[in-house]
């Protein structure tokens, strides 16, 4: 199944983004919010909008999968 592979490179990719947000956290000493840092409000919404949109992506392929789509 392609979905599989699709959903594992997903959750690294979701793994990713939230290190990146951890690290910049640290960075700047900010344990709430953004701080008012561009960087970090970036990196926020990164992760945000991939934890938004990256399961409806996976569902819909898993849908297709199981309709037959190759």
């Amino acid at each position: 199944m392609v979905s599989a592979l699709y959903a594992v490179l997903g959750a690294l990719l979701l793994v990713k983004f939230s290190f990146d947000v951890v690290r910049l956290r640290t960075q700047y000493h900010v344990g709430y919010g953004d701080g008012g840092f561009s960087e970090l409000q970036v990196a926020i919404r990164v992760h945000g909008n991939a934890v938004e949109y990256v399961p409806i992506g996976l569902i819909l392929l898993l849908f297709m999968e199981m309709n037959g789509a190759q």
